[in-house]
């Protein structure tokens, strides 16, 4: 087929092409648009559309609601007071978990004084963040994808894309290219600047009817299972909808050669006591989904022209929910300083690196804490202390952090990291215990 070219408004300057049109481009471009900048967001599927990624923090909620999404979450969403991680049972049926309310952070959490977030069925909540852009101002291009950069890594001044609906070449010059296009990253694959990290694992998920036994899912609560080397989560999205997954390594979904619901119930199945948190009789509500859940970071995020924002700059695993969280307040942080600087070049430059800077800081802060969660996956020993430990100011500090102010309470989080791997080290080298013992006695610690 003939690809034409469009000559039309497209082609007109503007002070911002955002790549993505999910949290943080959304963020972005309606914040922009607020300010009267000139702003385009490229989004290369047709909204609403199914996304992962349910269970947000209450550190980003005040910045949600400022965004006008206050309405649709008293209206649609699910109130979510905490998050529990179980650990197992006793003999005797008490719940070894740590976690719980939110309100029992300490008075640092920048979420003290409002200590909840909520769940939410994301091809809804992008679809609403997407519409408050366009009506700040944002021009909204979905079902558009970039074909080509216009300069390259030393400096970027627009793209090529492509209409889908009609196979048309559009061209969009820019000040700034801002990549938010999710674990997808445009610009950093087209820049050669993604590097796995070694976690590669994946992440096979369905929606269900909701039939929840579990006290604290009934309630809202984020509700996840320690196994080995891997976590399952159960999400309340509605009164009738849970969203319900398994993270496990890469190899073992090869090695089963399973579908990816056949996977799904196969590895269900093998939680002890899962009827203690969800029915047995649970049913499936569309089509099971599976995902490489492989964290990423980019090794540069800005440079002249272009900076990459969110997911697309740095993919965590997903165990402390905090995707969007990162995604959006990294957005709010580069659109305060376009908004600010952005027309002094030099300026806008020096405090684009100090925002990368800090970005990064905050980004090795959240995966120390996943990193600490995994060790507890990887040893028996760790995963029996963690509960135990789980009380006082080391609770009210753990939940602070988790909350998604990532930044507190840092020498607490590298404490905790050094002494779970000393632990996790001890169990494996000198107890010379298998990790699968995690899987094999779960309920009778």
């Amino acid at each position: 087929m003939e690809t034409n070219t469009d000559t039309h408004a497209p082609n007109t300057g503007y002070d911002a092409v955002i790549i993505g049109g999910g949290p943080s481009g959304s963020t972005l471009g309606q914040l922009l648009a607020k300010s009267g900048k000139k702003v385009a967001i490229i989004e290369k599927s047709r909204f609403p559309r199914f996304h992962i990624g349910e269970s947000l923090l209450p550190a980003t909620v005040v910045l949600m609601e400022e965004l006008g999404l206050g309405q649709y979450f008293r209206d649609t969403a699910i109130k979510k007071p905490g998050g529990v991680w179980i650990y197992g049972y006793t003999p005797r049926g008490k719940e070894l978990f740590t976690g719980g309310c939110f309100a029992d952070c300490t008075k640092q959490a920048s979420f003290h004084h409002q200590p909840h977030a909520y769940m939410v069925e994301r091809s809804v909540f992008d679809q609403e963040l997407l519409s408050k852009a366009e009506a700040a101002g944002a021009e909204v291009y979905t079902e558009h994808t970039v074909t080509g950069v216009i300069g390259d890594q030393e400096k970027v001044s627009g793209l090529t894309v492509k209409d889908n609906q009609g196979d048309i070449i559009k061209t969009f010059h820019a000040d700034i290219v801002y990549d938010c296009s999710g674990i997808n990253a445009v610009l950093g694959k087209q820049f050669n600047l993604r590097h796995e990290n070694d976690l590669r694992r994946m992440a096979v998920f369905g929606h269900f009817d909701y039939r929840a036994v579990h006290t604290k899912l009934q309630q809202g609560f984020f509700v996840g299972n320690v196994i080995e080397n891997g976590w399952s989560w159960y999400i309340p999205l509605s009164k009738n909808k849970v969203s319900i997954g398994i993270v496990t390594p890469a190899e073992n979904v090869r090695q089963a050669k399973l579908s990816p619901e056949k996977f799904l119930f196969h590895e269900l199945k093998k939680i002890k006591d899962f009827d203690k948190i969800m029915d047995k009789d649970i049913q499936l509500s569309g089509d099971v989904k599976m995902i490489a859940n492989f964290g990423a970071t980019s090794e540069k995020i800005l440079g002249k022209g272009w900076a990459l924002v969110g997911d697309a700059a740095f993919f965590i695993d997903p165990c402390f929910s905090s995707g969007v969280h990162l995604s959006m307040i990294h957005a709010q942080k580069l659109a305060r300083l376009h908004i600010e600087h952005g027309h002094d070049t030099k300026a806008f430059e020096q405090a684009m690196t100090l925002c990368k800077d800090e970005m990064y800081d905050y980004v090795d802060n959240v995966k120390r804490v996943v990193d600490t969660f995994y060790a507890t996956t990887q040893s028996k020993l760790a995963y029996d202390l963690s509960p135990v430990m789980f009380f006082g100011p080391a609770k009210n500090m753990f939940l602070t952090v988790l909350g998604g102010d990532f930044d507190k309470h840092i020498w607490f989080m590298k404490l905790a990291n050094r002494f779970m791997h000393f632990i996790r080290w001890f169990d494996l080298k000198v107890l010379k215990r298998d990790a699968s013992l995690i899987q094999r006695d779960a309920d009778t610690v």
